[in-house]
């Protein structure tokens, strides 16, 4: 019987026995690093669905910074403005154009 078990959470102890079972160590392995403590995705869950009615009212300059940006980039503004650096890369753009955008409207309206 064949068992489909997707690497978009960390797995649960039956998935990891289920892929252990069959040998597949080196995928517990890499499914641990990619969710589980200190993983890059840690406590995410990418199987939940996202909003797709989510649109961004940005400046056009705040959008120009945000998609010329590399993931490192990326990581390192949000950081420099206390956000959390972890997720998809989706994630990180949205987060740092949020905060930017944010800002800026702030400012504007004191």
């Amino acid at each position: 019987m064949s068992n489909t078990i997707l690497n978009d959470h960390l797995w649960t102890d039956e998935e990891v026995a289920y892929k252990l079972s069959r040998s597949l160590n080196k995928e517990v392995e890499a499914n641990r690093k990619l969710f589980g403590p200190g993983g890059e995705l840690e406590g995410q869950d990418l199987s939940a669905p996202e909003p797709e009615d989510v649109v961004l009212e940005l400046d056009r300059d705040v959008y120009e910074h945000v998609i010329g940006l590399d993931i490192p980039g990326l990581q390192q503004d949000l950081k420099q403005h206390g956000l959390s650096s972890k997720g998809t890369e989706h994630e990180l753009r949205s987060r740092l154009a949020q905060a930017l955008q944010a800002k800026r409207d702030d400012h504007s309206n004191t």
